[in-house]
């Protein structure tokens, strides 16, 4: 067993290489929704492409972000020219796009847009609608999925800049057709 022992480093490093000697995977043309946009200070562009079934992160570095004559905006639909690689660091996949070109605005995105208008005409982000937050919260509740980086940036945020207060984690789903009933009942359990 020993003989194929091999370090996260040598992984993740092996599978770099075989992507990056990958003539199909260093000029595609990949088209999806813009989501997690983020105009990095380094003039860097950070974001994740999503459709219907699945998500990539991509980064687009400042020599070419300065070059692009579009302003992203979440989920706006794009077709980005790009090369696949893995990010060593993180050993994860990773996008890096050149150029960017608008193909519409993302299904995701509009249908977000119609439940949200929908929402708002049924009143439902109405001012009496709000309860009142306090000026320091003593008992804070925070609705997310039991494990990942989410609720660990928040839990340790929140130990940080307020120790003092009672953290209550009300474990849910957040994503896929069950997550919105989920919700809901945590949102009435937590309230």
């Amino acid at each position: 067993m020993k003989s194929n022992l091999l370090s996260v480093y040598d992984v993740v490093h092996y599978l770099k290489q075989s992507i990056d000697h990958d003539t199909q995977l260093q000029s595609i043309l990949i088209k999806g929704e813009i989501s997690n946009f983020t105009n990095h200070r380094s003039g860097h562009w950070y974001f994740t492409l999503k459709d219907k079934r699945a998500k990539i992160n991509c980064v687009m570095f400042s020599s070419y972000a300065s070059r692009c004559k579009i302003l992203l905006k979440e989920g706006m639909q794009v077709i980005v020219q790009a090369s696949a690689s893995i990010y060593e660091a993180s050993g994860s996949l990773q996008i890096y796009v050149t150029k960017i070109q608008i193909d519409g605005l993302g299904d995701l995105y509009l249908r977000l847009e119609e439940i949200k208008k929908r929402m708002n005409q049924e009143g439902l982000f109405s001012i009496e609608r709000k309860k009142p937050l306090p000026d320091y919260p003593m008992s804070i509740g925070v609705i997310s999925a039991k494990t990942g980086a989410a609720i660990q940036d928040i839990l340790t945020t929140i130990a940080r800049r307020w120790p003092i207060a009672e953290v209550c984690v009300y474990p849910s789903l957040v994503q896929g057709v069950a997550a919105s009933n989920d919700i809901v009942k945590n949102l009435k359990k937590a309230d």
